[in-house]
């Protein structure tokens, strides 16, 4: 029979629907009772009911269950993630101590370390100056004198007032030279010369004498010969390295200063070589050493000197013999961090010899000093290499025995230059009257009334 509730075909003997399990409606002779088909209907709902809520109950547990496993290994994948980033953090953090302890210990080398690295930097510059290919050379100084300390200010200034100038350059292709050598008091004109040579030697006295003057019988041939380069590159490099590989650190020194570069106030590092009798004889022991055992320098020193390789040790040899009494200290002011040079300190027996950067480019300060007096030369000095020589026309020179015959004529000259009047001037109110000339044997007063009377 059909069910009626689904449709399926069940046989007559069944009760119940073999597919949806609900009761079946029998013929007329086999009827179910009413209240019993309400019964089972109920019953089935219910057992569906309960199977319906086991499922669900088992799904929430399970999803319970997923979930707080879900939790679990979420935090564990937390802790794991914690863990690697906090090595990561670790390594970051030992990297970049590292890295600080690398920085500090190059923006603050030892003493050793500066004088090493300040040594090696001038053998490389003048490794490079001796490796450019020219022709010729040409050369721009000039120089500034500041005297102190004479306890006579009059003569301080006297001297201070003085400006020194040289230009000029060689042409060794050419063999010839050209210099002008000129010397301003007040920036006034008091001397102006030329040399130059070209076959012959001439002298040129520009404000004081109107035609060149031919020198006979000089030959400066020797000033275009130019030194095996190569061979004083290798004794000046060998130098360093020996003097490098001579300092201990027991012999260097070191401490903070603020001094004046520039005008402006600026902290230094000061190394300090110490070079008393017992270092110095330590360090030359060494150096002499090093060199004898360098075969390349030995060669290059016995080719400049002309000498054999032994004579070269032997005179090495006998360099130890010499003492050394003086007390001397070597004193390197560099910039705090930069380790950019600023000046250097000869001090021998307390006389010193200072040379420190000046303000202008290539610029430098030379200073000599006791405990009193104070010799500043403050000097700017230009290179220029393959410059044209500039010869003067020397087609009218006279001979050297000639300028006899003109000689009070030069001296005339001279004192009508606006530099010498005002130098004679200012001398005059240092000597109480006497200039120049009246100060020189035989050579009476410099005025233009009586100045040819003596």
């Amino acid at each position: 029979m059909k069910c009626s509730f689904c449709g399926s075909d069940n046989n007559s003997e069944n009760k119940y629907c073999y597919s949806c399990g609900k009761p079946l409606v029998l013929n007329s002779n086999n009827l179910i009772d009413k209240d019993e088909i309400q019964e089972n209907l109920k019953d089935t709902v219910v057992l569906s009911d309960f199977n319906q809520n086991s499922d669900m109950n088992n799904f929430d547990e399970n999803l319970r269950i997923n979930n707080y496993d879900n939790k679990e290994n979420n935090s564990l994948n937390d802790t794991r993630k914690g863990n690697k980033l906090l090595i990561v953090i670790l390594l970051i953090f030992i990297v970049f101590i590292g890295i600080a302890i690398l920085v500090v210990f190059m923006l603050n080398p030892s003493p050793k370390r500066i004088f090493t690295g300040f040594s090696k930097k001038l053998s490389e510059t003048f490794e490079d100056t001796q490796n450019k290919k020219y022709d010729s050379i040409y050369s721009d100084m000039k120089l500034n004198l500041d005297v102190s300390g004479t306890k006579n200010k009059d003569l301080e200034s006297l001297i201070n007032n003085f400006d020194i100038s040289l230009s000029g350059g060689l042409d060794y292709k050419s063999k010839a030279l050209a210099y002008n050598f000129k010397i301003d008091y007040k920036n006034k004109d008091f001397i102006n010369l030329d040399m130059q040579y070209n076959k012959d030697l001439y002298l040129i006295l520009n404000n004081l004498y109107d035609k060149p003057i031919l020198a006979e019988e000089s030959n400066v041939s020797d000033l275009f010969e130019k030194t095996d380069n190569k061979d004083l590159v290798i004794i000046i490099n060998s130098y360093v390295k020996a003097f490098n590989r001579s300092l201990k650190n027991n012999y260097l020194t070191s401490k903070d200063e603020i001094i004046k570069v520039n005008g402006r106030d600026t902290k230094v590092n000061v190394s300090i070589l110490d070079l008393n009798s017992s270092n110095f004889k330590e360090i030359q022991k060494d150096f002499i050493n090093y060199i004898s055992k360098d075969e390349e320098f030995l060669k290059a020193f016995a080719r400049i000197n002309d000498q054999t390789v032994e004579k070269v040790k032997e005179e090495l040899k006998y360099s130890l013999e010499n003492e050394i009494n003086n007390d001397v200290k070597i004193y390197l002011y560099t910039t705090k961090f930069t380790n950019n040079f600023v000046k250097i300190i000869l001090d021998i027996d307390g006389t010193k010899i200072d040379i420190s950067k000046g303000s202008k480019v290539n610029n430098f300060v030379l200073k000599l000093s006791n405990s009193e007096v104070s010799i500043l030369f403050d000097i700017v000095i230009n290179y220029k290499y393959n410059e044209k020589i500039k010869l003067k026309d020397v087609s009218n020179a006279v001979k050297s025995d000639a300028i006899s015959e003109e000689y009070l004529n030069i001296l005339g000259n001279l004192t009508n230059q606006e530099g010498y009047k005002e130098f004679d001037k200012d001398l005059k109110l240092i000597t109480g009257g006497n200039g120049l000339f009246s100060l020189l044997p035989g050579m009476g007063s410099t005025t233009n009334d009586n100045f040819y009377s003596y």
